[in-house]
């Protein structure tokens, strides 16, 4: 994964821990990734698990964005956030961008799912 986003000329800045290392059931880790194209986290679950049975919904409360999460894998977790965030689901990866530059950028990296 790392060798994809520097060929594609994202610099890795530093990786940090991610504190949504235990957010679904079985989740393998996380990872919290600093680029020059800006911030994005990555959530893994332990092959063959994927992400894709994994539905997203947004709402609105004011000016907050509410994430909830329905499918596979579980979750009983929500996030609360003053920013619009972008999800990528990749086979056994889930990224999370909080700029609409950043998630294209890794859209373009690894496509969708």
């Amino acid at each position: 994964m790392e060798t994809a986003l520097t060929r594609s000329g994202l610099t890795i800045e530093c990786m940090l821990p991610s504190k949504k290392a235990h957010f679904f059931e079985g989740q393998k880790g996380a990872v919290l990734f600093r680029t020059n194209a800006g911030d994005f986290e990555v959530l893994f679950v332990p092959e063959p698990n994927t992400f894709a049975g994994l539905e997203i919904a947004e709402e609105r409360k004011g000016s907050r964005f509410i994430y909830s999460f329905r499918g596979k894998p579980e979750t009983k977790h929500y996030f609360d956030s003053a920013y619009g965030q972008y999800f990528l689901k990749q086979s056994n990866k889930l990224f999370i961008s909080f700029d609409q530059q950043t998630a294209v950028k890794l859209n373009a990296v690894f496509g969708t799912n």
